[in-house]
């Protein structure tokens, strides 16, 4: 049976195999957006949320046993695995740090990678949205809301009529 360190690496191992698949996945629909491939955008989406069910699951495994190292530790339920560097055996701390570091870069990255997608999201509806103003004749106007969102709404004008 393995011991205590080893189940934590192992769970600190699987949450950052999960969060790479997360940032595959940010990659990918990043490249549909790119593409214009609307389809392929939206079929990622189940993946996606899968994934992050899946990344989710991994996190609180490790959370557990985060919980149980402060417990044999005497520290407090909210200390942070990196302040129990001290506790753990010196064979297993490297590699602990080096999983913890490589996690919080992967987490960075699919921060960046999430806000950039819905960026190019919103830049690619507001091309669609002056595309069907200007084909339909009419004017976008953008307002802001109450909670400092933009509204945007197309105002039609009055037909045009051929003169002959």
């Amino acid at each position: 049976m393995p011991d205590f360190f080893d189940r934590l690496i192992d769970a600190l191992r699987e949450e950052l195999q999960e969060y790479g698949g997360l940032l595959e996945l940010f990659d990918e629909q990043q490249a549909a957006i790119l593409k214009s491939d609307p389809r392929g955008f939206l079929d990622l989406g189940a993946a996606v949320d899968e994934q992050i069910s899946l990344v989710s699951a991994n996190r609180g495994r490790r959370e557990a046993l985060v919980r149980e190292l402060n417990q044999r530790c005497g520290c407090t339920e909210s200390t942070k695995l990196t302040e129990l560097l001290d506790h753990i055996p010196a064979e297993r701390k490297g590699m602990i740090k080096a999983l913890i570091d490589e996690i919080n870069v992967l987490i960075t990255r699919t921060q960046r990678c999430l806000r950039q997608n819905r960026l190019l999201l919103a830049r690619c509806i507001e091309t669609a949205q002056k595309l069907s103003a200007i084909a339909g004749s009419g004017n976008i106007v953008s307002t802001y809301g109450r909670a400092g969102t933009i509204r945007r709404s197309v105002i039609l004008s009055q037909p045009r009529t051929a003169v002959a």
